[in-house]
């Protein structure tokens, strides 16, 4: 059989599995279900993503996803995402980790008292780490991602502060 009639009779083949499939496929339905994940983040009255937000030398690198339940008389906020590490140099040669601080205003404070809520740091160069946090009645949140020292937590190569939205 030569190569003609065998592409012919491939088209042919594939038309034909094209025209019985396809009364199942309209009777597919065209939305797949809710996961569960998927409804408990829905409970939440803003959610958002923020970053990509990289230290000055670009080297680290953070991004995630916040959620808020309440206004700023009262909240709970919900803030994942990860740390990324792209220093691929060792130790012994300069090279450093990645490193994510949040700072908050927490209702009932002055507006200029920023705490420190959470902080993460991730050695591993082409890696992330994962981090979930919550905290209660924040009404102002920033991020700053840097560089630090593998053996302590003293920090370089900053970017600069960034402020989440809130949704208030």
């Amino acid at each position: 059989m030569n190569r003609t009639i065998r592409t012919t009779l491939g088209f042919v083949v594939a038309g034909a599995l094209t025209l019985t499939m396809a009364p199942a496929a309209l009777a597919a339905p065209t939305t797949a279900p809710a996961s569960a994940g998927a409804t408990a983040q829905g409970a939440a009255d803003f959610e958002d993503t923020w970053g990509r937000y990289y230290s000055r030398n670009r080297l680290a690198y953070a991004r995630g996803d916040l959620a808020v339940d309440g206004d700023e008389d009262g909240n709970t906020v919900e803030v994942s995402g990860r740390i990324h590490d792209r220093d691929f140099r060792s130790a012994s040669r300069g090279g450093k980790c990645g490193y994510v601080i949040f700072e908050g205003v927490f209702l009932d404070e002055d507006e200029d008292d920023w705490s420190r809520i959470k902080r993460y740091k991730h050695c591993g160069s082409g890696g992330s780490r994962y981090f979930e946090w919550d905290e209660d009645d924040v009404v102002q949140l920033r991020v700053k991602v840097c560089q630090t020292n593998p053996r302590a937590w003293r920090t370089s190569d900053c970017g600069r502060w960034r402020e989440l939205d809130l949704g208030f």
